[in-house]
């Protein structure tokens, strides 16, 4: 081999050592970051993490940060609010918010349905992808959390008082 190829090569080959040290020293600074953010900020933490890592590795840290890996009386934050009920799966963009016809509603500590009649105080507890609703004198209910990146797009359970799958949407009036 010629000389100039070595050295083009030996060059080449201690740049791409130099960027990896510099990649992983820019890995640190950000672990480093989030580490200090979880303890100072631990809402702006729990956003951070939810627009880099999606939303699973959210739910997992804000189960741990709220108190959510046992039974709790207080609502998930991301999941008060109302949220439609279909018999069938519905392809809803991120963000879109359906019609409340048939509604069951997520407020603190409380899960009801107007139509149905149904008002229950209940605990909350984060499993994984799946929510776990312990009503006041009631069955368990198992909520699959249905996300796309960042974003929750429905959830499926069976509703209280009912004996099969329905989606849910987040809805307005």
């Amino acid at each position: 081999m010629r000389r100039s190829t070595l050295i083009f090569l030996a060059c080449g080959f201690a740049f791409s050592i130099l960027y990896l040290l510099f990649l992983e020293f820019q890995n640190r600074r950000a672990e480093e970051y989030l580490d200090t953010l979880r303890t100072s900020d631990p809402d702006g933490y729990l956003d951070q993490i939810r627009q880099i890592e999606g939303f699973s590795p959210f739910v997992r840290e804000f189960s741990k940060l709220k108190n959510f890996e046992n039974f709790n009386p207080t609502t998930p934050s991301f999941l008060i609010g109302r949220w439609t009920l279909r018999d069938k799966e519905t392809r809803a963009g991120l963000g879109t918010l359906m019609k409340c016809t048939d509604a069951i509603t997520f407020e603190h500590g409380r899960i009801g349905m107007a139509r149905d009649g149904i008002s229950l105080l209940a605990e909350f507890r984060l499993n994984g992808d799946w929510l776990e609703i312990l009503p006041q004198d009631s069955a368990l209910l198992k909520v699959h959390m249905i996300s796309f990146g960042a974003a929750i797009n429905h959830l499926e359970l069976v509703p209280p008082g009912r004996d099969k799958l329905h989606y849910a949407y987040p809805c307005s009036q």
